[in-house]
């Protein structure tokens, strides 16, 4: 079959870069499919929580969790400190997209 198409083993060289390559794009994979489960997690938990104002706010993702987070988690410091890592996430999840 690998003659059928000529495909030949790359060489030595190369192959280093590939395995890197391959490497970067399943983590970058990665953190899209759990950074989107996340988002869609977050989404459907304020839309049932508070339907009015997840309509009003539905297309800015910031908002809808740090309405949650206001919700959900009464102590400030915390709640702060996990808004920190959600945006950064979301910072890092626009750059790749």
């Amino acid at each position: 079959m690998a003659k059928k198409y000529a495909l030949r083993l790359p060489q030595p060289h190369i192959r280093r870069a590939m395995r890197l390559t391959f490497d970067q794009f399943v983590l970058t994979a990665c953190f899209q499919l759990i950074f989107s489960s996340m988002e869609s997690s977050l989404r459907l938990i304020t839309k049932k929580i508070d339907p009015v104002s997840y309509e009003a706010m539905q297309n800015n993702f910031d908002s809808i969790y740090s309405s949650l987070f206001r919700i959900l988690i009464e102590n400030k410091k915390k709640r702060k400190r996990y808004l920190k890592l959600i945006d950064i996430l979301r910072l890092i999840r626009n750059t790749i997209q």
